[in-house]
């Protein structure tokens, strides 16, 4: 701004550029004192710009006018409205001194040009960014401060900078020069002061993490199941850090393993650590693998069929509640009616016995059930034992049917139905019993399950070739009864069922049954019964008691009827009974002789049984005589004469026999009682293997 003054009057603007001219009410020259003549109007200040820099110079001119405009010389006092912004010297040199608008004045005489300047900040040439190179932490902050110098090197202070960040994801700047750490790399502040700029670098690092923790850090799973869990990266103070990498690792892969994303996955039971490390550090969580609950238990085969004896290995699959198969569980058998069938504990059925068996799977509580049918092994074949046999008319014989499968094991417990095809010849029972009706041939057949065999029976009428009666000997008392029995025998030995007997007994009463018969006799005495059979016949002794008679039990009661073996001794004892006429057995003297076939038997030796004299010799083959003479009573009335000793002979054959025929002579009485003689008695000797 240039302005003129003429005394208080207003001023008016020049619009010439550089230039500024006062007039003054009064006149004068610039040069010296005011003359009358040209009195100074104006004066005219005038600048090459209308700025300077603080420190910088700025010569001004000052030009005195007057009225006409014509210069005139005037000495002119220089001023300054504000020395703390500029000062002005004598010749009008303008030194700033700092920055702001300043009036530097001219006065010549009485009037006052003015020019109105401004101070300029010192140029910024270069700015300094202090530190330029440094590191933070995500989320850590730095203020950072800007130099800003001259051309000369000369710090400026109070300019102001404007500060920008370049990477602001990595780091960003306030105004004030604070730089917040946002993520991980390299930010560029920029610090920028008048035009100039320096740019500092700043390394964003992580923060260093302080703990990680595993959530959750203990949990369950199933075989089978996954599950995602968590590591958080905490600093030092317990910030959570984010967007750190983990690394997952499974301490015990065969319990459970872990993916990369911290995914859990339950492998087999037991415990398993997974670990997650993030920059050196490390949490471990705890899993706990239990198996998958069972949920339902299936045998298969569920129902099946076994024959008795047989086996079968059946299988339990444990599943889940979404039907899959679950391994390894252990399986309790359990058989409902081990009496039909029974299982071990692997699972093998055992057929026991026909019916149906329940088994039962338990699986960790669950269970299933099969049923097993247990059949009869199939009947492969039978056989009839015997399958070829002989019956007499009227005669049995118990047959026996074997049942037997494929591979002709015994089948015990089989139903079987017997069949008569000849039944005019013979009979069978449902038991299997066979009858002969009728002389001639027939066919019994045996069934079992479809399976069958026959058997062929001859009936025969037989022929009787020996007849053997008992009691051979027998004693009673007048008009006693005592039965009698016939056994008739073919030449083979075999017995002949229900023979026709004829009976017959002179002198005694006989009666004939189907038992046998009965005999009495009217008076005491000896009475032969005969039984005679086609040709065969045999005969048996019954003696009438009387008052005197001597009772003779020779060969025991029935008669002797001994089974020997060839070389074997047989003892035949002589035993009489004087009961009946002396109780004191006062015999006398007793005289007897045996008969036997000497083919047979060989007489030994004997043994004394009663008291007196005994003489034993034998007269011939076949023959042995006793004498004994009594030397005193024998005390008491039945008593063993002796006991005769015969061998069979080595070489008789099986089924050889020998008769033995007892008789007796004297005494008829003696001094004491008259005596009856006992009967002739008689017994039998067989040879066996």
């Amino acid at each position: 701004m240039i302005s003129n003054a003429c005394g208080r009057g207003a001023a008016r603007i020049l619009p010439a550029a550089l230039l500024f001219s006062l007039a003054a009410c009064g006149g004068g020259d610039g040069g010296g004192p005011p003359t009358g003549s040209n009195p100074v109007t104006q004066v005219t200040v005038t600048a090459p710009s209308p700025s300077l820099a603080a420190g910088g110079t700025l010569q001004l001119t000052a030009t005195p006018r007057d009225a006409s405009g014509n210069t005139v010389p005037q000495f002119v006092v220089w001023s300054s409205s504000a020395e703390a912004v500029a000062t002005v010297s004598a010749s009008g040199l303008v030194t700033g001194v700092s920055a702001g608008p300043v009036t530097i004045r001219a006065v010549a005489g009485t009037v006052t040009g003015t020019i109105d300047l401004t101070v300029t900040p010192v140029p910024v040439a270069s700015v300094t960014v202090v530190p330029d190179a440094f590191q933070l932490q995500v989320g850590q902050t730095r203020e950072i401060a800007a130099t800003t110098r001259d051309a000369a090197g000369g710090a400026l202070t109070g300019r102001a900078v404007a500060w920008t960040a370049l990477d602001a994801g990595v780091a960003t700047v306030t105004a004030a020069g604070v730089v917040q750490a946002v993520s991980v790399g390299q930010g560029r502040i920029v610090a920028t002061v008048e035009g100039k700029a320096d740019t500092a670098t700043v390394t964003v690092v992580p923060v260093p993490v302080g703990a990680v923790t595993i959530v959750p850090d203990a949990f369950q799973l199933q075989v089978g199941q996954t599950r995602e869990i968590a590591a958080t990266a905490r600093d030092a103070n317990g910030g959570v850090l984010t967007g750190r990498a983990v690394a997952w690792s499974a301490l015990d892969a065969g319990v459970a393993t872990v993916t990369a994303a911290g995914v859990v996955q339950a492998v087999s039971v037991g415990q398993g650590r997974i670990v997650a490390t993030v920059e050196g550090k490390a949490d471990t969580a705890t899993v706990t693998v239990v198996p998958v609950p069972v949920a339902s238990v299936v045998i298969v085969p569920d129902a099946f069929q076994l024959q008795v004896g047989q086996s079968r290995e059946i299988a339990a699959t444990a599943r889940d509640v979404v039907f899959n198969p679950l391994t390894g569980r252990a399986v309790a058998w359990t058989a409902l009616d081990p009496a039909v069938a029974t299982v071990s504990a692997a699972g093998v059925v055992q057929a026991v016995s026909v019916g149906q068996g329940r088994i039962v799977a338990t699986v960790e509580g669950k269970t299933d059930t099969a049923v097993v049918t247990v059949i009869p092994i199939p009947v492969a074949s039978v056989s009839i034992v015997p399958d070829a046999f002989q019956l007499q008319v009227a005669g049995t014989r118990q047959l026996a049917a074997t049942a037997r499968d494929a591979a002709g094991g015994v089948l015990t417990g089989r139903a079987v139905a017997w069949t008569a095809l000849d039944a005019a010849v013979a009979t069978v029972s449902a038991g299997g019993e066979v009858r002969g009706v009728s002389a001639g041939q027939a066919r019994v057949v045996a069934t079992v399950e479809g399976k069958a065999d026959t058997a062929l029976v001859t009936v025969l009428v037989p022929v009787a070739a020996r007849v053997e009666v008992t009691p051979r000997f027998a004693q009673a008392e007048v008009g006693q009864v005592v039965a009698l029995d016939a056994a008739a025998f073919t030449a083979a030995g075999e017995r002949v069922l229900a023979p026709a007997v004829t009976w017959s007994a002179p002198g005694a009463a006989i009666s004939v049954g189907p038992g046998g018969a009965t005999v009495s006799g009217p008076a005491p005495g000896i009475y032969r019964v005969t039984a005679a059979v086609n040709a065969a016949r045999d005969t048996a002794t019954l003696a009438v008691l009387g008052a005197s008679s001597i009772l003779s039990t020779a060969f025991a009661r029935d008669a002797i009827l001994a089974d020997a073996a060839p070389g074997e001794l047989v003892s035949v004892p002589v035993v009489l009974d004087l009961s009946r006429v002396s109780s004191t057995g006062d015999l006398g003297a007793l005289q007897l002789e045996v008969a036997f076939d000497p083919a047979v038997l060989a007489y030994e030796s004997f043994a004394p049984g009663a008291r007196g004299a005994l003489d034993v010799f034998s007269p011939a083959a076949g023959r042995v005589r006793v004498a004994f003479a009594e030397t005193a009573p024998q005390g008491t009335g039945r008593f063993t004469v002796l006991t005769l000793r015969f061998r069979v002979s080595a070489s008789a054959a099986a089924g050889a026999r020998s008769a033995l025929a007892l008789t007796y002579r004297a005494p008829t009485s003696t001094a004491f009682a008259p005596y009856a003689l006992p009967i002739a008695v008689g017994g039998t000797v067989r040879v066996v293997p």
